[in-house]
This record gives C-alpha cells, sequence and structure tokens, in this order.
C-alpha cells in the first residue's frame, strides 16, 4: 500500500490532493496541516506546526513511515 503524507493539505493545492489521492484506491492519506479541515472519508489528519521542530518530533515520531510526500505548505513572512 502506499502511504502520501500532504503537508499544507487546508490549503487551496494541498486540499484538492488530499481529495484525489483519497479517492484512489491502494492509498494511505495522511492530511497535515495545523487547523483540523474537513476530510474525505478514510484520511486522517496530523496536527503540527512545521516552524516548531520539537512538535514536528513528536508527531512524526508516532507517526508510520510515508512512501510518498507532497509538499504544498505555504509560509509567508509578514512585512516588516
Amino acid at each position: 500500500m502506499k502511504r502520501i503524507l500532504i503537508a499544507g493539505a487546508t490549503g487551496l493545492a494541498g486540499a484538492q490532493a488530499v481529495r484525489h489521492f483519497g479517492a484512489l484506491p491502494d492509498w494511505n492519506v495522511t492530511a497535515l496541516s495545523r487547523r483540523s479541515p474537513e476530510l474525505p472519508e478514510g484520511v486522517t489528519h496530523l496536527s503540527v506546526d512545521l516552524t516548531d521542530s520539537a512538535a514536528c518530533g513528536a508527531a512524526f515520531a508516532a507517526a508510520e513511515p510515508f512512501t510518498h510526500v507532497l509538499y504544498a505548505a505555504l509560509y509567508e513572512e509578514q512585512d516588516l
């Protein structure tokens, strides 16, 4: 079975990727985002802030290994 982690699952591209891969047979989909989105049936959610290394370490230590990663997360710096 293919296991994909989709980082940025609440954004435009990430949400579409979650829907796409979630509808495919033989794909186990994990959506990663800070806030919990509405997810298709069978998709799991991993809540973590990618800018927090300690939180990432704890979240990924408990996760199963992934065969694929789709990175659609965006980090925008505020204008100074």
